[in-house]
């Protein structure tokens, strides 16, 4: 039943109505003719036939005969599709084209996903998977990938688990990263001082271990000692023990800041495109080789084609070059100060975020069409740092 089926859709067939006073009379003179009919039913007053496209015709004529009239409702199957585009057989022969080069690069590896990875790139595992047959563009039934996970396994350091999957065309490399062994602080830790990370003076002490070899009020240089971790106790007995505690200081910071009143400013006047064809691994460019002597920002992006909303394995690259002029901008002295005081802000924000600032003492001036901030800090911070005793 399915083949005769297929054999009427590869020939084409037609549905067709007859209308006028007793059009059963055309059924008879069909059957004396040896003509090929099916499905006959009788709906809304008229008579529906199946019948193969080449009888049609002749069907037609007969029906004219004894005053009947034909009407075709539909036509079936790929007889009337290569009909219907035989003026366009181009198309046709391009779909043709396309779909069998579609299936055979069914083959080939169109993308390859990387899951589960943190502290690994995933560039890195790429080029180590690479090294090992499998990249993009690789012929699929060549591809041992048991063999690959266990030798992508032994290259990548510090993976408790890897798992290679296969979805078609696209490949899925998903690894677990080991966990690192917690930071267990030492039980008996090696004999330290303290000592100052910076210059400054001792506001506050609070020291855990160790013997003070400093008070509140002292000045400290960079270096100096400030808690011993070697001392004797009023009986003459000797302690060597790690010192820690927090010890408190003012501390003094210099930062200078300049713009030039007289700059060079980027203006932007107009910007050209180049792309680049990725066909499995293999660069193409779309553009003739041609070398861009103006400035240029580049502005870069990738974009994936996609068939049915799956990725193919073609990129395209695009280089965006924004052609610039520089011109010159002249800076009044507000615009300026309201320039150097966004930079100060950031600096505070970024650099001394850590640290607390007591007092702020900001020297201006402008020295051959420049404006200087030279900013003085009084701050207070942490300055204890842990030394190893040496002995």
């Amino acid at each position: 039943m399915y083949i005769m089926k297929l054999l009427r859709s590869c020939k084409g067939y037609i549905i067709f109505s007859i209308d006028g006073n007793f059009p059963e009379r055309i059924i008879n003179m069909i059957s004396s003719r040896n003509i090929l009919i099916w499905n006959i039913e009788k709906k809304d007053g008229t008579i529906h036939i199946y019948t193969i496209a080449k009888n049609y015709k002749e069907i037609s004529k007969l029906a004219k005969k004894i005053g009947l009239k034909t009407r075709v409702i539909e036509r079936i199957g790929i007889y009337f599709f290569i009909k219907r585009y035989k003026k366009r057989m181009g198309i046709l022969v391009g779909l043709i084209m396309f779909i069998s080069i579609l299936l055979f690069m069914q083959n080939f590896v169109w993308t390859i996903n990387i899951f589960g990875n943190q502290n690994i790139s995933s560039e890195y595992i790429y080029e180590k998977s690479q090294q090992l047959g499998l990249k993009k563009g690789a012929f699929i039934p060549y591809l041992d990938f048991k063999q690959i996970q266990k030798d992508l396994m032994v290259k990548l350091e510090n993976i408790s688990w890897l798992s290679i999957n296969n979805r078609g065309t696209n490949i899925d490399i998903e690894i677990r990263e080991g966990v690192e062994k917690p930071y267990i602080e030492d039980e008996n830790p090696s004999p330290k001082n303290i000592i100052a990370l910076k210059d400054g003076k001792i506001l506050e002490m609070n020291i855990f271990k160790g013997d003070k070899v400093l008070n509140i009020g002292d000045y400290v240089l960079e270096g100096d000692l400030i808690v011993s971790g070697m001392y004797k106790d009023k009986y003459e007995n000797e302690f060597i023990v790690s010192s820690s505690g927090n010890v408190i200081a003012e501390t003094l910071y210099e930062k200078e800041f300049n713009i030039k009143l007289y700059n060079k400013e980027k203006v932007y006047i107009k910007d050209k495109s180049r792309y680049i064809l990725d066909f499995f691994g293999i660069k193409i460019p779309l553009y003739i080789s041609t070398k861009i002597n103006e400035n240029y920002d580049i502005e870069k992006s990738v974009k994936n084609l996609k068939i049915f909303g799956k990725n193919l394995p073609i990129i395209i690259y695009k280089n965006k070059y924004n052609i610039f002029d520089m011109q010159d901008i002249i800076l009044t002295e507000e615009q300026a100060d309201i320039a150097l005081e966004k930079y100060l802000e950031n600096y505070e924000k970024f650099d001394l975020n850590q640290i607390e600032i007591l007092e702020r003492n900001i020297d201006k001036s402008i020295i051959d069409n420049q404006v200087f901030y030279k900013i003085n800090y009084i701050c207070k911070e942490n300055i204890a740092k842990e030394k190893d005793i040496e002995y």
